[in-house]
């Protein structure tokens, strides 16, 4: 009989779970985001999928979903470790994504979700008065600067 070694971290007990099949059977889907060219990309790993007919993406407002189904093809023999079934992951969109020229592609088991961003938002900076005092204006910076306020 052997003795059960203990996990001494939280990827050792979750890989543990996953070998026994007691893991959730509906993991997330891993993305990846970042900024590139002046546009916002998504980039979602979808492998297994048919993009004609498996992959759904929609915005509705600053949300961005992703849905995705995986067929199980049955064998007479055998066992499988891959996993089947429909699949979702939502993200919040930056404020700055424009709404148009938005495009979507599929290679090589990675799905990329492309939105054109605008200019990047200005801040104001608001300078705050003393209760009786004459009250200052507020200065608007340009692009990428913040403004101050003098006493």
């Amino acid at each position: 009989m052997t003795t059960p070694t203990r996990a001494t971290t939280f990827g050792d007990l979750l890989s543990r779970f996953e070998e026994s099949g007691h893991a959730d059977e509906t993991a997330p889907i891993r993305v990846e985001e970042f900024v590139h060219d002046g546009h916002y990309v998504v980039r979602a790993e979808l492998p297994g999928v048919d993009p004609d007919s498996d992959i759904d993406v929609r915005i509705d407002g600053d949300l961005l979903t992703i849905r995705g189904r995986r067929q199980e093809t049955r064998h007479e023999h055998g066992r499988s470790e891959f996993r089947y079934g429909s699949f979702a992951r939502s993200l919040r969109l930056p404020l700055n994504c424009e709404e148009h020229d938005i495009t979507a592609t599929y290679d090589a088991g990675v799905l990329e979700v492309t939105l054109p961003m605008l200019q990047a938002p200005t801040s104001i900076v608001v300078p705050v008065q003393r209760a009786g005092a004459e009250a200052p204006t507020a200065e608007a910076p340009t692009a990428g600067t913040a403004a101050t306020a003098t006493a």
